[in-house]
């Protein structure tokens, strides 16, 4: 074929060449594949009781980038999911139907629905998700198919849960409307708020960019843009959801109803709308009347205590045990496609696999014997493995060695003609030992039978510079030698015929010539050497960043410590949890574990800090973390929760187990130990109550019995200040 106009020294042009050939070669091969009509392969044709299987250099690749894209529609679903979720939680569209009989009581309860409020704060959380990954993208950084499927999801779980704590704080100030000027109450709300925030985004932050050590290409890419994405996140919440809260707050105070911004009716607050407001605060009621008291029982702290040690032995357990290693082709192509079946006939029919011996030189010319001796001794060597196919010898390939056109051979069948006057005669398995004899008869060599190793041969002169092998003053520099290993088959087979063939090669390679083996089995299978290790790695910076950044906030490094073994207990639980969801341990499970870091810090960091500050007992304390905590958290996990439950409906199997299911399994799991688990932990051996909040406490419980209001309970509008108060005061010290 003629390819005119075409400037060969373009490498776009030549991509593009090679991806056309690639291109058009699996359509043509497709139609065989598909037994098209006019295909040889069709019904009654010449090979009709034949089947063609076959892939090409892109064909992998191609189904890689495919299963990488995150399918828009799924995505926008699962955001409108997520939004109609948030209107729900934060809108008061219920009491405001309870009170349709009475307008007065049901424009009341609209200008107490903050609807419009949270659906801002899902948009910012999207625009500082795609402001991330244009920052990251324009810091140049790599992005992968990992860092596309990943960011997005990383962005809502961690954002969501940040924007609800900032929401349900204003709505907390507002109902006890303690603060006469909207400017004091926002003062309040972000002084009160935003330390917890910024503790859990600049914690996130640091674990991220410790991970980045982690050898793993693809990992640390995701971690550098989820890095860029956590620190966006937090300033788009305070530069542009912040405001909106103002405006909200005005407009609440101006008993302007939501979404329509209407001015409501100002009168007296009927039976009905108190029994709505009653009805709304089902969750506070059940906080205080059965979950912090279930929680403050000791038979109960026993019983949770026994159940998640349980849990995580178990998990540790079946996490060494029974944690399968690889990701194969077939784990990610779709069922029924040509890239499908060959992937299961080279895995299960075809299991051997071409590699290279790859020599460099560095401080000697291979025509020093030495050199020579050590090509033979590793080619040897290599012909004793017991995963060399049958019959392979590797002599008869290597342009040194015995192969009938190798140039020992032609050196001893040249040398007794006396076309080599003062050499020394030699044999097909001994090195030629006079430097100079080498260099005068290599390039003969080389132009009479050696340009069929042309392309395995790189040679160099003595200023290092690249010249012809035929050249009299080259030198060969790199040699490359192929071979096939087989029997593989199994995940554990690629990796012992791996570092057989590695040691093999090892032994002979030093300073001045190396020796190592490269094909596609070194570079996919090479992330499973050590990967136990990588993963404890990750974790324990990740757990470094967090135990550092949550000390600096918190100067409590016992508080620090607890936080980092629930969150490690999360970590755990979710490796014991792989194998019963089918996930395998690869770079793409890892990186999920690298971001379940993240999500526990969003589900213990909260509450711990509220625990930290809130005054009384520590049974009190818990119930007063609670209170503030848990129906943030709910919100955030269960909006979490259904939008990733939206992504079931992916085309690819390996998209809805690697992503869907183990998100959401990620996120119960985390739940679960955060505002489970961690409370029963801090209330028997949480901190105990700072000095400074002493005098407070002592307050808290005065104006607890003066009211009748047990502390923590979130109480109807008209009494809350009393209990904000009790809440908030040591923070506001």
């Amino acid at each position: 074929a003629k390819f005119p106009n075409i400037s060969w020294e373009s490498d776009s042009k030549r991509e593009g060449l090679t991806t056309g050939f690639d291109e058009k070669l699996n359509e043509l091969w497709l139609k065989q594949y598909n037994r098209e009509v006019g295909s040889t392969f069709a019904p009654r044709e010449k090979y009709a009781d034949f089947r063609l299987d076959f892939s090409t250099e892109s064909s992998i690749s191609s189904i890689l980038d495919e299963s990488a894209q995150v399918e828009g529609h799924l995505l926008g679903l699962g955001y409108g999911v997520m939004a109609v979720l948030i209107v729900l939680t934060m809108g008061n569209y219920f009491r405001a139907i309870i009170c349709l009989n009475n307008k007065s009581d049901s424009q009341r309860a609209m200008v107490n629905s903050h609807s419009v409020l949270g659906l801002f704060g899902l948009l910012t959380i999207a625009l500082s998700s795609v402001a991330g990954i244009g920052l990251a993208s324009y810091s140049q950084i790599i992005f992968n198919g990992l860092t596309i499927q990943l960011v997005p999801f990383v962005s809502l779980g961690l954002g969501i849960d940040d924007m609800f704590v900032l929401a349900h704080t204003m709505i907390l100030m507002n109902d006890a409307n303690k603060y006469d000027s909207v400017a004091e109450n926002m003062a309040a709300v972000v002084r009160l708020a935003g330390p917890s925030v910024c503790l859990t985004s600049f914690a996130n932050a640091a674990a991220f960019i410790l991970i980045y050590y982690v050898p793993i290409n693809a990992v640390r890419q995701l971690v550098l843009v989820c890095m860029i994405s956590v620190l966006a996140n937090l300033l788009f919440l305070f530069l542009i959801f912040v405001p909106m809260m103002v405006f909200d707050m005005k407009r609440q105070r101006e008993s302007r109803m939501d979404v329509i911004f209407i001015k409501a009716s100002t009168e007296k607050r009927s039976q009905n709308e108190e029994t709505a407001a009653r009805q709304a605060s089902l969750l506070s009621s059940f906080i205080n009347k059965i979950y912090a008291p279930l929680l403050s029982n000791g038979i109960a702290k026993l019983f949770i205590l026994a159940i998640f040690a349980g849990v995580f032995g178990l998990a540790l357990w079946n996490g060494i045990e029974n944690t399968e290693e690889g990701l194969l082709a077939s784990d990610i192509a779709l069922r029924d496609t040509y890239v499908r079946d060959f992937a299961d006939l080279i895995e299960t029919k075809i299991t051997a696999q071409k590699v290279s011996l790859v020599m460099v030189t560095r401080n000697y010319n291979i025509s020093n014997p030495l050199g020579q001796q050590r090509i033979l001794d590793t080619l040897n060597s290599l012909e004793q493995s017991p995963w060399l196919v049958p019959g392979m010898r590797l002599h008869d390939v290597n342009f040194l060695s015995n192969g009938s056109g190798s140039l020992l051979s032609f050196y001893s069948t040249l040398q007794p003609t006396g076309a080599l006057p003062g050499c020394p005669a030699a044999n097909v398995s001994t090195p030629i030992s006079v430097p100079q004899c080498f260099n005068a008869f290599f390039p003969q060599w080389y132009s009479a039978v050696g340009l069929g190793q042309a392309p395995y041969l790189y040679c160099r002169d003595a200023n290092r510079a690249r010249v012809s092998c035929g050249s009299r003053s080259a030198s060969v520099s790199i040699s490359r030698t192929g071979y096939y290993i087989g029997n593989l088959g199994s995940h554990e087979n690629h990796l012992t015929a791996i570092q057989d063939v590695r040691d093999r090669v090892d032994r002979f390679s030093d300073g001045n010539m190396e020796l190592f083996t490269i094909g596609y089995i070194t570079y996919y299978w090479e992330q499973y050497f050590g990967i136990t290790t990588t993963l404890i790695a990750a974790i324990g910076f990740g757990l470094a960043g967090i135990f550092l950044i949550t000390f600096i906030f918190q100067l409590n490094p016992w508080l620090s410590i607890i936080v980092c073994t629930v969150i490690l207990m999360i970590v755990v639980e979710l490796v014991g949890l792989m194998q019963p969801m089918g996930v395998k341990m690869n770079a793409i499970s890892i990186a999920n574990l690298v971001i379940s870091i993240g999500m526990a810090v969003e589900f213990t960091a909260h509450y711990a800090r509220a625990f930290l500050l809130a005054p009384g007992n520590r049974n009190e304390r818990m119930k007063l973390a609670l209170q503030e905590m848990l129906q943030p958290m709910i919100n955030g996990a269960l909006s979490t929760i259904i939008a990733l439950s939206v992504l079931s409906l992916a085309k690819f199997p390996f998209f809805r187990t690697y992503f869907a299911f183990m998100y959401i399994v990620m996120v119960l799991v985390a739940f679960a130990n955060g505002l489970i688990l961690l409370p029963v932990i801090l209330s028997l051996i949480g901190p105990r109550e700072r000095k400074q909040d002493q005098d407070h406490c002592r307050s808290a419980k005065a104006a607890s019995e003066e009211t009748g209001i047990p502390m923590g309970t979130r109480a109807p509008p008209s009494q809350n200040s009393s209990l904000v108060r009790l809440v908030y005061t040591s923070t506001e010290v």
